[in-house]
């Protein structure tokens, strides 16, 4: 069955797959204090009213979606990598790169930690990224041209601008057209 549509290629620069991430424990920004409506007397929120979490309610981001565990104890990226990339530069070179490899697959990892992995890849139009068991939980985030992904019976078409969850089951992915994708993988 196919799910999603193709469309014109997006002018997002290429990306490809590959590589491990690892990542040293670092601290979180903590969670603003969140804000809820305040009870009138007859129960409903009165009208502009609101109150305010104390320092006692807050937990940092991290360990507010770690279930109450220590953003220390959840090192999701390097600390020592804190620089933003350009993924549409790199997304250009590995699409170029692509086109020496008889494969016409080019990868570069652009986040790495123990628990959150990122990797830029570009597949040429016609190339693929073979099959391969799914990581735990994962993303495709399509940021230039068109690609196809396979798993067992369904197949999704993704286009620039399209992210799609990667299903928990072995998969494979088709360059439509010359194309750049972010992989981005949480163990």
């Amino acid at each position: 069955m196919i799910r999603g549509q193709s469309g014109s290629p997006g002018d997002p620069p290429d990306a490809t797959p590959g590589g491990s991430l690892d990542a040293t424990p670092g601290g979180s920004p903590e969670a603003t204090p969140g804000a809820s409506p305040a009870a009138s007397p007859g129960g409903s929120p009165a009208a502009g009213a609101r109150e305010v979490a104390t320092s006692s309610d807050a937990l940092p981001l991290d360990a507010a979606l770690a279930g109450g565990r220590s953003p220390r104890e959840l090192p999701l990226a390097d600390a020592q990598v804190l620089e933003p990339a350009d993924l549409g530069a790199l997304g250009h070179q590995l699409l170029q790169e692509a086109t020496e490899r008889p494969n016409g697959l080019r990868t570069r990892p652009v986040v790495r930690g123990p628990r959150l992995h990122a990797v830029l890849f570009a597949l040429r139009a016609g190339s693929m990224l073979p099959e391969h068991d799914a990581p735990p939980a994962a993303t495709l985030h399509v940021l230039r041209g068109e690609m196809r992904l396979v798993a067992q019976e369904d197949q999704w078409l993704l286009e620039a601008g399209q992210v799609l969850p990667i299903p928990p089951v072995r998969h494979w992915v088709e360059g439509l057209t010359d194309s750049v994708a972010l992989l981005t993988v949480v163990r």
